[in-house]
């Protein structure tokens, strides 16, 4: 009796522990970013011009649990983090504050090059009367955009802004509230998911007077499986 009661002591010392799932994957292909760093197996840094300006990697700062989206004071630059292609079906969301820049913009999209072939936009223009751009591309053209109010002022506080991806349709969310929902032109192919804050040609607006910054709380992506 005594020996199978060591026995079993034994065993249960020289068995491992069963590790906890990780908290940053909540299925395949999806993940949960709070941003405790910036983990360089997920996002890369942009570095190339853009707009009226350029995105430049110094621009990208992760501090407090926060992704900071740096717009710098006196210039037109601005910052972004892509990462490697998400499946192409599922549903991604950010949590984020929009910089007070009037002329830029923040986006959140998934996107690949060439332009106008792979497209799936939310654009919050950087001010405080709080106005939101909702575009797909795809085959070479635009094949949707339109602009809405968003009811309130997206530079005050951070939003949960979010796009599902389904097989020929694409719905736009904010805050839940689902705002738009498109069932043709979307492109199908797995894409990287991109957040970024820059200055179109498009808008007027000079540089910021003090840096300013798109601040983002939180990144999910959740992989729909068929």
């Amino acid at each position: 009796m005594r020996a199978s009661l060591l026995a079993l002591v034994l065993l249960l010392a020289l068995t491992p522990a069963c590790e906890a799932a990780p908290v940053d994957a909540p299925g395949p292909g999806g993940f949960v970013e709070e941003f405790d760093g910036l983990d360089p197996q997920r996002w890369t840094r942009g570095d190339h011009a853009l707009g009226r300006g350029r995105v430049d990697p110094a621009n990208v700062r992760v501090t407090g649990g926060r992704l900071e989206l740096v717009l710098p004071a006196g210039r037109l630059d601005g910052a972004e983090v892509a990462t490697g292609p998400l499946p192409a079906t599922g549903v991604a969301t950010a949590r984020l504050r929009v910089a007070d820049a009037p002329g830029s913009l923040t986006g959140f999209f998934f996107y690949a090059p060439p332009d106008l072939a792979h497209e799936v936009d939310i654009e919050v223009h950087g001010e405080r009367r709080g106005r939101v751009l909702f575009t797909t591309h795809a085959g070479g053209r635009t094949t949707h955009t339109t602009e809405q109010e968003l009811g309130f002022d997206p530079t005050a506080d951070a939003h949960e802004y979010t796009i599902t991806r389904a097989p020929g349709t694409v719905t736009f969310a904010v805050d839940g509230r689902a705002l738009v929902t498109w069932t043709d032109g979307v492109p199908g192919e797995a894409l990287p998911l991109y957040l970024n804050a820059w200055f179109p040609t498009w808008l007027d607006g000079g540089p910021p007077a003090s840096d300013r910054a798109t601040t983002v709380e939180r990144v999910t992506f959740t992989a729909e499986v068929r």
